[in-house]
């Protein structure tokens, strides 16, 4: 509640906290509630139209993603296309994202 609280969310009479992905999924689905998730998380989801993505005024923090080497060695070739894909596939998914 805090952390909404904080994005300017309150008077909120009916809260819950879950941390099973399917059941949240589930619970949008079938009831009228409101969340927030990645949206990747639910992508499938968005782009069937099953759920839509709320334009939120607030920026919430990022979440790490990379590959983890050796400091000092130098990235093999599938290494290398492995994060060309990945940062292929999450520019398409925040182009996806930020166009519905």
């Amino acid at each position: 509640m805090a952390a909404l609280a904080g994005m300017g969310i309150s008077g909120i009479s009916n809260a819950l906290r879950c941390s099973s992905a399917s059941a949240l999924i589930e619970l949008l689905k079938t009831t009228d509630c409101l969340t927030i998730l990645p949206p990747v998380v639910i992508l499938p989801l968005i782009r069937s139209g099953a759920l839509v993505r709320l334009n939120f005024p607030v920026t919430l923090p990022g979440i790490p993603f990379g590959l983890i080497t050796h400091r000092y060695a130098k990235l093999t070739p599938l290494e290398n296309a492995f994060l060309a894909h990945a940062d292929a596939g999450l520019k398409k998914m925040a182009a996806f994202i930020e166009g519905s």
